[in-house]
């Protein structure tokens, strides 16, 4: 292939973003370059493309200062002014033989530099040397580009694996890293691996969309995204076919479900008589049928309709809409997204509509200016509210409450006053309102696409968001000294701009009213607390008393972040509140398919006495998804009033009871509120901050924690702790029993037997006279190592006796004589026979266990936050760590600073996959996975360090004659199913899964114990899904025994056979998205519940290489990898 002829990674780049785009080039430039045209030029992009040539400049001249910061990031070494060198221009061949000239050289730095090899040419921006082998030498090159955005994109990694790909070739040493710099000057270094897989399927993907091009095959514009240069012709052909993507709101998977029952237009959906065929719910065909009829009817009348729809349910529509307040204010904010490292809100503008209309605004073009803002528009709300507390604020959609909770958690300031905003309804979202209220005849809900509703065309000259971005750009680049619009022009119609989206809402929420008192729907106010002060908080007095310790790093290393870690549990608790109001004020169908909650029951009529109380039977639909389990605590939508309790749940039948004094609805939807005060861990976290504060000091276990740091041993003589014994149980024993006011973490993967060590252990500790606390997030974890000790010490006759605090009841456990089960931590006595205590983080941060225990081993530490670790500190002096932080974690739902939000384990090891043998201890067999599940597993997740060990090689499948689905004996397996539209349940999937467990029963499995082959039987097999309705789906399919469950509820537990149905068709309308359904952790946990084989049954949609950011493309990676291990 000659060089004109090679692609570059510019052609894999638009490919990616816009495969359309690259078709409608390809059959112009093959078959006809006149049929289609391209969209006039984009002002935005044009700024982009210029902006981003200066920034490439801009970091080569860095790169020759003497005065350069950024090479020493890269290179950890200083460079002379002449290490540049830069490829001069010329021919492709001049190019590339230049740069092969300075590499050969050994040259620094080489900007511009080409490579090539069979497939592509390209011409990255710099290649960076470094320490390491290739056919130069002792060196090597990795790429660095220079990009202007704030942050990655998919795009900017498949460009640098181009040429990492191009490198490997020319030099021989395949690069292990890449690296980009960012507008700001941030920089970020790409591990390849990451994304290598991705890679390799976009690439295979592209060179057959190439080869296999057929100008008569044209791709239907609704089945992409992005249209690139094409996007006039694009909408032109959607509106000539009367296409359904133009229905506002409409999914692709509704799409695909209406096309398969062959509708395909507005036309036919709206005149259609029957839709059951179709495979969506009748409430939502009928929802999509209305507003293409209403989208038709504005078409054929050139005027954009709408209909009032029915008002069935208080606090929703226009029922939600509160009368007027000349207090009342209407905002939106202006945001620049391009350069800085965070977004800059630069523009907060508000307008009133008291006696006469007034407009009022802040500008914020840096962060200080940004928090000033900040600051003085939530004091402005606050000051009104003061006067009137039925005054509100109105907004179109969730932006600018979002950003306002984003950043009062980012700069640490106004968090309470906002939080009491929320609590009390002040924020009224439009949005939310005119989409339960109206159906409209436009094809997006968006402000400008429903204003000719309700006003005249606008007359500004800066007419949207993207353009009001575009001129503050360039603004930005014109260094004007202005700061506002008085003597700026530009500032000026950025201003006059933003005023009227204000006045807009203001004229919306006017027109809204007069549809309100016409069909008397008038304000029912939402739930909200009492107004009163907000109380001063003393983690935020102390965070204040504190903050003149910040800055003495050397005297108070960890101030800062203790006091961070004081603040967790409230910034924790904010956004379950400001969620809780938000659910309250949801319809029952958005509810459905809210996890959280369990909508839409409907009272049987059986009721049931329970002590003083009612339990008031319900039916539901079976196939929801609620993670609302057994004596949860829970409100009623419709009376929030009212707090019940979940009394029984039965899943599968699709009823539940609820616990009542009081008399219930017919019809209820349920909101959890579980809510535990935190209030005893606070204090712990209080009082260890205040001495640290007072004294400088720390516990020893802490100081090691907080720094990360290879624990305190008596005796230290190995640096490799594995080392310490003869085997890993031994070496954990000695490590444990030489620990000295230290903390130490132990990583156990899956099989691995972190429960049988920790218990051991535990046992020596108590052999030695120690005393010992078990906790962890469930009571669960705590009571899984509690009975594998209690099985260790009857068999080694060890005296002592166990005390349990809190925990259910009725678990068997605690009718063993060994353990105790208190209901309060305060009935605890301090006796000589009790050596091991279990409890979770409310328990041990009381003052009561301060300082009584000589280990505190926690377990499942990978969900335990770093707070809850450091308020439990305070009842020991050693701290041990078991867990895995590759198996599935407990993500924070608040939003925290700097590491005060992680995981004990994701805190202490940072991003490291396995911890170092010289930090702490890897158990590195596994007994229960079979070598070819555990050689994936192990090269994919951990760091190729764990191995199969035992009798788990000699574990395989017998495979019966003639048996189609089952080809492998141990494994891995990957079944492809056909299917589109499915999100959270698949009956393709089911009836295979099925069809699979009835070939299985066919099979014999290798019985280790026995030494001979068994027939599989139905206990041998799991089946796991994501989603709770794809569950009951396979319970209903197939056969009783079979146990079925989600990735979470099979933590823990192992079968000969593990069946994993994946479900969802298209990852980006997964519920919960790409991020649950494919994440590593989660699928890790999945794959290796299976000792003999795991089973993949999937769409081959899912696989096909597409991302939305980085770090969907990295989690996609992983499951590619594995499915083409599979295959």
């Amino acid at each position: 292939m000659n060089l004109e002829s090679k692609f570059s990674p510019s052609d894999l780049m638009k490919f990616f973003t816009s495969p359309f785009e690259v078709w409608v080039d390809l059959y112009s430039a093959k078959v006809d370059g006149k049929l289609f045209q391209k969209d006039p030029e984009d002002p935005l992009m044009a700024l982009i493309s210029k902006l981003g040539d200066r920034h490439e400049k801009l970091v080569l001249d860095n790169f020759n200062s003497e005065h350069s910061i950024h090479p020493r990031v890269w290179l950890n070494r200083k460079l002379s002014r002449s290490s540049v060198t830069i490829i001069p221009e010329g021919s492709k061949e001049d190019k590339i033989l230049a740069t092969l000239e300075a590499m050969k050289r050994g040259d620094e730095i080489i900007y511009q530099a080409s490579l090539e090899n069979e497939k592509f040419y390209g011409k990255a921006d710099f290649l960076v040397k470094k320490k390491g082998k290739s056919k130069f030498g002792n060196y090597f090159y990795e790429a660095l580009d220079a990009k202007l955005a704030r942050n990655g994109k998919p795009e900017h990694i498949i460009q640098l694996l181009v040429y990492s790909e191009l490198l490997e070739k020319t030099q021989e040493t395949k690069p292990e890293k890449a690296y980009l710099v960012y507008g700001n000057f941030g920089s970020q270094e790409i591990e390849l691996k990451n994304y290598a897989s991705f890679y390799e399927a976009f690439k295979e993907k592209f060179l057959k969309f190439h080869k296999e091009f057929d100008p008569k095959i044209v791709p239907n514009p609704a089945l992409f995204s992005n249209w690139g240069l094409y996007s006039e012709y694009a909408k032109k052909i959607l509106h000539e076919d009367n296409n359904l993507s133009l229905i506002a709101g409409i999914r692709q998977s509704q799409i695909l479900k209406l096309g398969e029952a062959g509708i395909e237009t507005l036309d036919t959906l709206v005149s259609s008589e029957s839709l059951k065929k179709v495979g969506l719910p009748l409430k939502v065909l009928a929802r999509l049928k209305l507003q293409a009829d209403i989208q038709l009817k504005s078409l054929k009348n050139s005027k954009l309709e709408y209909q009032l729809l029915p008002h069935d349910e208080n606090g929703l529509g226009l029922f939600a809409l509160p009368p007027k307040n000349k207090h009342d204010l209407f905002f939106d904010l202006e945001s620049n997204t391009l350069q800085t490292p965070r977004a800059i809100h630069y523009l907060w503008g508000f307008a009133e509509d008291s006696n006469k209309r007034k407009f009022s605004r802040f500008w914020a073009h840096h962060e200080g200016q940004m928090k000033k803002a900040l600051e003085d528009f939530i004091d402005e709300i606050s000051k009104r509210l003061s006067k009137d507390s039925k005054m509100h604020v109105y907004h179109y959609g969730a932006f600018e409450v979002n950003t306002l909770k984003s950043l009062v958690s980012f700069f640490s300031t106004r968090e309470d006053e906002l939080d009491h905003l929320l609590r009390n309804n002040v924020f009224v979202d439009l949005f939310k309102i005119v989409k339960q209220a109206f159906c409209i005849g436009a094809e997006g809900y968006g402000l400008k696409d429903i204003e000719p509703l309700y006003r005249e065309d606008r007359t500004e000259e800066v007419k949207g968001g993207a353009e009001s971005m575009i001129q503050y750009e360039i603004w930005i680049q014109t260094n004007e000294l202005s700061q506002d619009e008085s003597d700026s022009k530009i500032l000026k119609e950025i201003m006059e701009y933003n005023r009227e989206d204000c006045f807009s809402l203001i004229d919306l929420t006017n027109w809204m009213r007069k549809e309100q008192n016409k069909n008397k729907l008038f304000y029912v106010s939402a739930a909200e607390e009492e107004l009163k002060p907000t109380p001063i908080d003393i983690a935020y007095e102390l965070k204040s008393q504190f903050s003149d310790k910040f800055s003495d790093k050397f005297n108070y290393p960890h101030i800062e972040f203790l006091t961070d870690l004081c603040l967790y549990h409230k910034r924790e608790l904010k956004p379950m509140w400001w969620r809780y109001f938000d659910m309250l004020s949801s319809e029952d169908e958005d509810l459905e398919l809210d996890l959280d909650c369990l909508a839409n029951a409907v009272k049987t009529g059986n009721e049931i006495p329970v002590k003083r109380s009612i339990a008031y039977e319900y039916k539901f639909d079976k196939f929801q998804e609620s993670k609302i389990k057994k004596d949860d605590s829970v409100k009623i939508k419709s009376n929030p009033e009212l707090s019940v309790t979940l009394h029984s749940i039965d899943s599968e039948k699709g009823i539940f009871e609820l616990k009542s004094t009081k008399e219930l609805p017919n019809l209820v939807s349920l909101i959890p509120y579980n809510h535990v005060p935190p209030k005893v861990i606070e204090e712990s976290l209080l009082n260890i901050t205040k001495r640290y504060y007072e004294t400088e000091k720390i516990k020893p276990c802490l100081e090691t924690f907080f720094k990360k740091e290879r624990p305190t041993l008596k005796n230290d003589r190995e640096s490799n702790l594995i080392n310490w014994g003869k085997d890993i149980l031994s070496s954990s024993i000695a490590v444990i029993s030489a620990m000295q006011e230290t903390t130490l973490c132990i990583q156990g993967p899956p099989g691995s037997g972190k429960t049988y060590v920790g218990a051991r252990a535990i046992a020596e500790l108590i052999k030695a006279g120690k005393t010992v606390g078990i906790s962890s997030n469930s009571h669960k974890a705590i009571n899984n190592i509690i009975e594998e000790l209690i099985t260790v010490m009857d068999d080694t006759k060890l005296k002592g006796e166990i005390i349990k605090i809190d925990g259910n009841k009725d678990e068997p456990l605690y009718q063993n004589k060994r353990i105790k089960r208190l209901d309060n931590v305060k009935e605890i006595s301090f006796s000589e026979g009790v050596k091991v205590f279990g409890g979770t983080a409310w328990a041990m941060c009381n003052s009561i266990m301060k300082d009584k225990l000589d280990y505190l081993f926690v377990d499942e530490a990978g969900q335990v936050s770093v707070a809850n670790l450091v308020g439990m500190s305070q009842a020991t002096k050693n701290i041990v760590l078991i867990g895995d932080q590759m198996q599935l974690s407990q993500p924070a739902k608040g939003v925290h600073p700097g590491s005060a939000g992680l995981s004990s384990l994701k805190f202490f090891l940072d991003d490291a996959a396995t911890i170092p043998n010289d930090k702490g201890i890897l158990l590195s067999g596994t007994h229960r996975l079979h070598p070819e599940i555990c050689d994936f597993i192990s090269n994919e997740v951990y760091e190729g360090r764990l191995s199969s060990e035992g009798e788990s090689k000699n574990r395989t499948l017998k495979i019966s004659k003639g048996n189609k689905s089952i080809t492998k004996e141990a494994g891995i397996l990957y079944v492809p199913i056909n299917h589109s539209g499915n999100s959270q349940a698949s009956l393709e999937e089911a009836d295979s899964i099925s069809e699979i467990i009835n070939d299985l029963t066919k099979c014999e499995k290798y019985d280790t114990s026995e030494k001979a082959f068994k027939k599989i039987s139905h206990q041998d097999i799991l089946v796991v899904a994501p989603y709770n309705h794809q569950v009951r789906l396979l319970q209903e399919k197939l056969p009783k025994g079979i146990d079925v469950g989600t990735v979470d509820k099979f933590q823990g537990r192992e079968a000969e056979i593990v069946i994993l149905s994946m479900t969802s068709s298209d990852i980006f309308e997964a519920p919960r998205g790409i991020d649950f359904l494919m994440e590593k952790n989660r699928l890790n946990v999945a794959v290796t519940r299976a000792k003999t084989l795991a089973i993949i049954v999937g769409s081959d949609d899912l696989h096909q290489p597409e991302a939305k950011s980085i770090k969907n493309m990295e989690i996609q990676n992983f499951y590619i990898s594995l499915i083409k291990h599979a295959s």
